[in-house]
């Protein structure tokens, strides 16, 4: 598989995190997310698969945006995604998030190890607001 190939099917697997019926489907998180996947939340908590997992399995999921997206290789197995997110509610309102994620390719195909997001400043969502 070439570089480009691999790029476009770690954002399309980052895209599908994203969406309400994968977020909400116990074994298609199971699938995504690797046996010993962190996550380091806004809080600057931690939390293991079954803890995100759980707590997926009763999110009301806003409409994200994903723009930004690079990758970085750290070697040929693992992967270090970056990009921007942003996340409409039903009431209108947004907010932005940068995020990264440590991806692994298995035997099963690619797993996610590690993630995490952070607010963007209120400057960079004002202008991501606008652009929309």
């Amino acid at each position: 598989m070439k570089t480009d190939d691999k790029i476009q099917e770690l954002q399309r697997l980052e895209e599908r995190l994203l969406h309400a019926d994968v977020r909400r489907d116990r074994s298609a998180l199971e699938q995504l997310l690797a046996a010993d996947f962190m996550e380091i939340g806004a809080s600057g908590r931690c939390y293991d698969r079954a803890a995100v997992i759980d707590a997926l399995a009763g999110e009301t999921t806003p409409t994200y945006r994903v723009s930004d997206y690079q990758v970085r290789w750290l070697g040929s197995e693992h992967a270090l995604a970056t990009y921007r997110v942003i996340a409409r509610e039903a009431d209108g309102s947004a907010r932005t998030s940068l995020r990264s994620s440590v991806w692994q390719l298995t035997s099963e195909g690619w797993a996610l190890l590690f993630h995490q997001g952070t607010a963007a400043a209120q400057a960079s969502q004002e202008a991501d607001s606008e652009n929309q």
